[in-house]
Parts: structure tokens; C-alpha cells; sequence
């Protein structure tokens, strides 16, 4: 839907220059004898990347009203993770290079907030942190332990890690999702 700048909300997804973005927030900003301008901060829906863009009261762009709504993801299929609908149980893909280095964090049954513009899903973001299992770590692997506190492991999902010490194989632990990094221990095998 066309529109004017005046309409814009937060949460919605607006087209601009040829790219979808996600309207975070938004200020009407005068500056004396100047045109006013909306600055708007926005999520690149492709690259994830958050930008600050300006525009001209008056300026024609295309809106839409972004649905959030929970997602499962299922499964990888190629280059797409393959997430479920929960009010259509259809499944519906997202490319998996949007997801940048948190795609390593994804096992099937984690429930994601996904951004739906009419059927299709525009945006996914993952949850701050996951609960993951540990399939390995660097002292059963080598029989060496490190002299900082920490080792590498190995979690279900493929992603390697950097843990404490005292961290086992099967032990369950949370991760965060933007960083990679260890949070704390969940449960002890």
C-alpha cells in the first residue's frame, strides 16, 4: 500500500529504495527555515543491519503492516531454514545467510518471534539466548586442559563453543545467540 510518512508506525515494514526495512522508531524533526524530515531508524530486513534514514515529509513509500507472530523452525533445506506457521501449519521458508552467525545456533523445535508480510516471512529474530547441548569438548578430545578456564566444546547443533572447565559432555548449557558466547551451565549431566 502507497502511503505518506505520515502514517508510518513503528513495527511496520516499509519499501524503500528498492529494500524492506522494519521501522523500529521514527522522530519528526524541524530544523528552522528547513523542510521537516521524518528520521527513522530502521531494520534492513535482508542484511539485519540497523540504519538511520532520512526522509521528506510528503514522500510517498510503500507500507505494510508487519504480523509478529512465534515460528517454529523445523529443518534446513539447502540455504533455507524451513519454519512453521502456527495459525496455517504451513511451512515457510527464510534464507539462511540473513540469519549471519546465529544460523549456527538453530535446532529444530526453537520457537523464533517471525515477521509476516501477508504469507511470506520477511524477518526472524532468534531468541537472546538458547538452551544446547554439549556433544564434546576439547579435553576429551585431546586429554588437554586449558590454562585460562576455558576449552572448547562442541554443541548439538554443530557450533563450537568456548566453556568453562568444569562444563561436560551432556551437560546442557545456555548460550547467547548474538554473541556466541557462554552464559552459564543449565543442567550437569
Amino acid at each position: 500500500m502507497r502511503a505518506t510518512l505520515s502514517e508510518l508506525r513503528s513495527d511496520m515494514l516499509m519499501h524503500y529504495e528498492g529494500e524492506w526495512y522494519r521501522i523500529l522508531e521514527f522522530h519528526h524533526v524541524c530544523q528552522g527555515r528547513a523542510l521537516a524530515l521524518i528520521r527513522v531508524k530502521a531494520k534492513h530486513l535482508r542484511t539485519g543491519e540497523e540504519r538511520e534514514l532520512r526522509l521528506r515529509i510528503g514522500e510517498e513509500v510503500e507500507l505494510l503492516e508487519g504480523e509478529s507472530r512465534p515460528s517454529t523452525y523445523l529443518y534446513q533445506d539447502g540455504g533455507q531454514c524451513i519454519f512453521l506457521n502456527p495459525e496455517t501449519y504451513d511451512e515457510v521458508p527464510f534464507p539462511q545467510e540473513r540469519f549471519g552467525e546465529a544460523a549456527r545456533f538453530l535446532k529444530p523445535g526453537i520457537v523464533v518471534e517471525g515477521v509476516l508480510a501477508g504469507s511470506e516471512l520477511v524477518s526472524v529474530d532468534l531468541p537472546h539466548s538458547v538452551d544446547l547441548a554439549v556433544k564434546d569438548t576439547s579435553d576429551t578430545i585431546s586429554g588437554e586442559y586449558s590454562s585460562n578456564g576455558w576449552k572448547a566444546a562442541i554443541v548439538e547443533t554443530g557450533a563450537k563453543v568456548d566453556v568453562p572447565l568444569f562444563v561436560k559432555p551432556s551437560d546442557v548449557i545456555k548460550i547467547n545467540t548474538k554473541t556466541g558466547a557462554y552464559i552459564e551451565r543449565v543442567q550437569a549431566a
